[in-house]
């Protein structure tokens, strides 16, 4: 109960499960991303439930007038007697529970129950209708019912490895009470503190030791926000020990990355075992481990410039991927809120949607490739690891090679899955119609400057899909670059960017209501990071280390961007964005700096100031507090988007 009233991310939320409760005890869900799109109830079921509802509700202010108006409403249709739908709802839940009943006493009789089903204690009929009994009296559930109806946004807060039991009997009480008293709720809810969607490499190599010092930190009364920050000193120190370009300090570097990794677990799972939560923190968070891992990469190419190997290209192409990959991520799960949000504000049919019922057995499956899937995405853990062997055991070029090879792995097996999940059956970025609008953040992150929306008007009537122009620019920048290399023209170079400022500057004005709308702002970036990387090329080996710092610059931006939406609802402010220029301003002013033979000057100045007030407003805006409360944003732990 503590973890669902004292967690500030939740405003409305109820209490659930996935594998501690099993439909004969507690009614099913349907949720995604965190939010309750469906609920059932002794007379609701629920197709393809997700999670078990616990029968604990948490009401906002702003919504106990919603939970009033469903109060009052189920007071009516009940108070003329159970309507028919509803009675007949019932008899067919009784019946499906009995058949249940059969067919998991038929599997014990064959020995091959596996236990699917966690409660075992029911015995025989009078059990199941003992339990409906009392599900029928589970004004709770249909409370739950009601507020999803009302389009009330309600959060999941998770029982995890907590007790929870349901005594409808006197024995069932006396169990309860014996096996409360002999469970260690503290060394549960330690367990609990270690992320279920965690990657491989973490789940198995270091949450089991990280736990124990996240208690120890706990006990000595360290806040989570203060480990992120030694988190990232100790990054910034195997960074340090990476640029040496030594074969000790390449491993000291390593063991330093593994401890700043092991230091960067702690941090959230101190959060989850002290349900400590903040905004600020959570923020924190997120941007540490890309400063860190972005520091590290810097490391790397200085150290490998000591030796005289300049990796500086490859070092900006592997950051140049990972943006594009987290772009996806956000991007995604940016469509997949519009759908959930306007599907929250469907007009109301004419007869209460409480009288819905439509019964229909879910399926239970566990895919048995989940960790294989894990490994293959590389999320953080699996970076981290990669990057400390190789740099211990090899050098900085191979660490390079590695990461963008299986980056680029995990890059198109998640597109592709966001396709499939986009354009096939699941239809899971599919707004309704008339749902939907131009503005919003996947509009706002696309950072269009000046000439590209002024491009995106003058286009807006051309018949060609804007995915397209989009696909288009970025094909003809793939070409130049791969057959001209560092030895184009400047002319050339000029060509070739306002080409791409033009087509895919024309899509600006169009594309925000399709299905693959998330699409558009990650390949940007991916246009943008990629055409910076050539001109660098073009102007020489000098501007190499400028143009990786201009792109560390330019990402803070593009990441404080997504991580202030997701925390605070908020984005940066229009200033900031006329003064950093669009996507396209910048290419046309880089393109202008090489040309001139001022790049490395010129970007390393760029990267200064474009650095200095992102992260300077950023920061302001946090400690002065005055950015709206976040907006509705589902499933903030961008983590679980890293890792898939």
């Amino acid at each position: 109960l503590a973890g669902l009233v004292a967690d500030p991310r939740i405003a409305t939320g109820v209490l659930v499960t996935q594998w501690r409760a099993s439909r004969f005890t507690a009614f099913g869900i349907q949720s995604l991303r965190d939010r309750v799109l469906n609920a059932g109830s002794a007379y609701h079921h629920v197709t393809d439930a997700t999670e078990r509802f616990l029968g604990v509700i948490k009401v906002a202010p702003d919504h106990r007038g919603e939970l009033l108006g469903v109060a009052t409403e189920l007071g009516e249709l009940l108070g003329g007697g159970l309507p028919e739908e509803w009675r007949r709802a019932s008899e067919l839940k009784r019946r499906q529970w009995h058949a249940a009943l059969e067919r998991k006493a038929e599997a014990r009789r064959d020995a091959d129950a596996g236990g699917d089903e966690p409660d075992s204690g029911l015995a025989d009929a009078a059990e199941i209708e003992r339990r409906l009994a009392a599900g029928r009296e589970d004004t709770t559930a249909l409370l739950l019912r009601g507020l999803v109806v009302a389009r009330v946004p309600v959060s999941l807060s998770r029982l995890r490895r907590l007790y929870w039991a349901r005594p409808l009997a006197p024995a069932d009480l006396e169990r309860a009470t014996t096996e409360i008293t002999g469970y260690d709720e503290e060394q549960a809810l330690l367990n609990s503190s270690v992320k279920a969607n965690d990657g491989f490499f973490t789940t198995f190599f270091v949450s089991p030791y990280s736990k124990y010092i996240a208690r120890w930190a706990a006990r000595r009364g360290w806040t989570p926000n203060g480990v992120s920050s030694l988190s990232m000193a100790v990054g910034v120190l195997a960074a340090a020990a990476f640029a040496t370009g030594e074969r000790a300090g390449m491993i000291a570097g390593a063991v330093l990355l593994q401890a700043a990794f092991t230091l960067d677990c702690v941090d959230g799972q101190l959060a989850r075992y002290t349900r400590t939560f903040t905004k600020l923190g959570a923020w924190l968070d997120s941007i540490f481990d890309r400063a860190k891992e972005y520091a590290v990469y810097a490391g790397l190419a200085i150290g490998a410039a000591r030796s005289g190997e300049d990796v500086w290209l490859l070092a900006g192409i592997a950051l140049a991927l990972q943006t594009a990959r987290h772009a996806t991520d956000f991007t995604f799960n940016a469509a997949r809120d519009e759908v959930i949000r306007s599907s929250m504000h469907e007009p109301p049919r004419k007869r209460s949607k409480l009288l819905d019922a439509g019964p229909k057995d879910e399926p239970e499956s566990a895919p048995a490739t989940h960790w294989v899937r894990r490994i293959v995405v590389f999320p953080i853990g699996e970076r981290f690891a990669v990057i400390s062997l190789t740099a211990a055991f090899f050098d900085a070029r191979v660490t390079f090679v590695v990461l963008l090879a299986a980056g680029a792995i995990a890059a198109l097996y998640t597109a592709l899955g966001k396709l499939t999940r986009s354009l096939g059956e699941r239809r899971e970025t599919a707004l309704r119609a008339g749902a939907g609008s131009a503005d919003g953040p996947l509009k706002a992150y696309r950072d269009d400057g000046p000439l590209a929306l002024f491009a995106g008007r003058l286009a807006r009537r051309l018949p060609v899909p804007p995915l397209a122009l989009v696909g288009a620019a970025g094909l003809a920048l793939l070409c130049a670059a791969v057959v001209t290399g560092s030895g184009a023209s400047w002319e050339l170079v000029a060509v070739v960017i306002a080409w791409v400022v033009l087509t895919a500057g024309a899509s600006s004005d169009r594309g925000l209501l399709g299905r693959l709308r998330w699409a558009f702002p990650p390949l940007l970036r991916a246009i943008e990071y990629c055409a910076l990387l050539w001109i660098a090329a073009v102007a020489g080996a000098g501007a190499h280390p400028a143009v990786f710092a201009l792109l560390c610059a330019i990402a803070f931006r593009h990441y404080d961007f997504a991580y202030r939406f997701a925390r605070r609802g908020a984005s940066p402010p229009r200033w900031l964005g006329a003064i950093a220029g669009g996507w396209d301003g910048r290419l046309i002013a880089c393109t202008a700096l090489g040309a001139a033979g001022a790049a490395r000057t010129g970007f390393f100045i760029a990267a200064a100031v474009l650095a200095t007030l992102s992260v300077g407003e950023a920061v302001a805006s946090w400690i002065s507090g005055d950015a709206a409360e976040r907006a509705w944003s589902p499933g903030d732990d961008e983590e679980a988007a890293d890792a898939g």
